[in-house]
This record gives C-alpha cells, sequence and structure tokens, in this order.
C-alpha cells in the first residue's frame, strides 16, 4: 500500500470517527461502525473503475467559512470535514485551513471532478475539540464559481492569495526567494492551464514557470454574473 492510500484511510477513519461521535454512538459502537464501513468505503475509492474519483482527477477548491456566525460550541475549532453522500458515491474529505481573519476561514479541499461536474453542493462539517469532540453541520457549500487558470507556454504552478492577505503578509516581502512561504495557497491538483473552483473574494494570482514569476489580480465577479472566470499570462511577452 503506498503512502497516499495510507493518508487516505487515515483520513477516512478520522472523519469517520467523527461522524459516529454525531451520531450519538458510544465509543464501542463508533469503532464497531467505523470497522465495518471504512475497509467497504475506501476499498470501492481504490478499486473503482471508475477513474474520476481518484486523486489524479480532481479539481481544487478555495472557499470561506465563517462556522462562529451559525454554531455554538464548545471548545476549540479544529478545522472541517467536507461530504457528499449518494448510493453511488460515498465521499469525504479533510479541509486544510489555510488562514482566517474577520471574513472567516480560508480552507482548500481538492474535489473530485465527477462530484464538482454534476453536484455543486457539499455538506460542510465543523470540527470542535474541548472536553469532548463535538462534530457540528456548518451546512451547505456552493462550489459556485470556476475559475480557468492559462499561461503560454503552459505548465506554470499556480498560487491562489486573497487579495487583502496578500497586501498584509507577501507583497512587500522577497517571497520570491522563499516561495514554500505560499506553498499552502498553491493549486495541487494541476499546473496550468486548469481551474479551480472559489468564491467571491478578490485573488492575487500568482504563476512560476521555471524561476519566472507572473501576476495578476483577479476581481472576482458574481456568480450570477459570470458564473465561469479566466486568469491567462504570457511569460513570453512579459
Amino acid at each position: 500500500m503506498t503512502l497516499q492510500c495510507v493518508l487516505k484511510k487515515a483520513a477516512i477513519l478520522l472523519v469517520f470517527m467523527l461522524m459516529c461521535s454525531l451520531k450519538g454512538f458510544s465509543q464501542t459502537d463508533s469503532l464497531r461502525f467505523y470497522a465495518s464501513q471504512l475497509d467497504s468505503i475506501y476499498s470501492k475509492w481504490v478499486n473503482s473503475p471508475d477513474s474520476t474519483l481518484k486523486k489524479d482527477s480532481v479539481i481544487t477548491a478555495f472557499l470561506h467559512v465563517n462556522p462562529t456566525s451559525k454554531i455554538k460550541a464548545a471548545g476549540t475549532l479544529q478545522g472541517f470535514a467536507l461530504t457528499y453522500n449518494t448510493p453511488e458515491i460515498n465521499w469525504y474529505e479533510l479541509a486544510t485551513v489555510i488562514d482566517k481573519d474577520s471574513v472567516g476561514y480560508l480552507i482548500k479541499v481538492r474535489i473530485p471532478r465527477k462530484i464538482y461536474n454534476q453536484h455543486k453542493m457539499l455538506t460542510c462539517w465543523a470540527v470542535w475539540w474541548g472536553r469532548e469532540t463535538q462534530v457540528v453541520k456548518y451546512g451547505g457549500i456552493n462550489m459556485r464559481i470556476k475559475l480557468t487558470l492559462q499561461s503560454q507556454p503552459q505548465k506554470a504552478s499556480v498560487y491562489l492569495i486573497p487579495h487583502r492577505i496578500w497586501k498584509s503578509k507577501f507583497e512587500n516581502t522577497t517571497w520570491q526567494d522563499h516561495i514554500g512561504l505560499l506553498s499552502d495557497y498553491m493549486v495541487d491538483s494541476d499546473q496550468t492551464n486548469t481551474a479551480v473552483t472559489i468564491d467571491e473574494t478578490v485573488y492575487t494570482v500568482v504563476f512560476k514557470l521555471g524561476n519566472k514569476f507572473l501576476t495578476r489580480t483577479h476581481y472576482t465577479r458574481p456568480m450570477d454574473i459570470e458564473p465561469t472566470q479566466k486568469v491567462t499570462v504570457d511569460f513570453q511577452n512579459e
């Protein structure tokens, strides 16, 4: 079993244990439920002939959530899990929390393209740790806007940073010499030409091809006006 498979299985384990605690199962029942379900779902994910649910066919989503405006739970907010469940698909993913400010939590998650192409709503759960682990349903997450990222030549790495974070943390620094500082904001599902899904946030988009960088500010337009948007750069003419 590869390291990626082990990590995927561990992620599913955590989410299942959290879901079980939400349902009010005892610890013993939770573990039994997990043991009976994990191998089945994990096996389907690994061995499914439908390659659209595998890691090499995903789209990266950058989204904001603000659970404190909707729910109250004791303890410290630790993170988020996104789920999508039908009789045919059981999908769970732990989101990466990138940043937090007055707007809420910026999360990044990789979503199977099959789910993204057919369904624009996921369920989000907030995970709180205190005396007891609490998993609280935050609500629905809309994968609202598709942002196409293109470069000439192709095969550029891309980073999406909310503009307010870019201005406060990176703009006046030597970030080009320390590109690792931007790693959390990297579109890690693919290089250009590619696409991501975003919410209505202004982003600074950084393109990296070899040792050359180009930046663009993308003023995201409302989904109702323009559900598909684009950022393009040309390394050969700049």
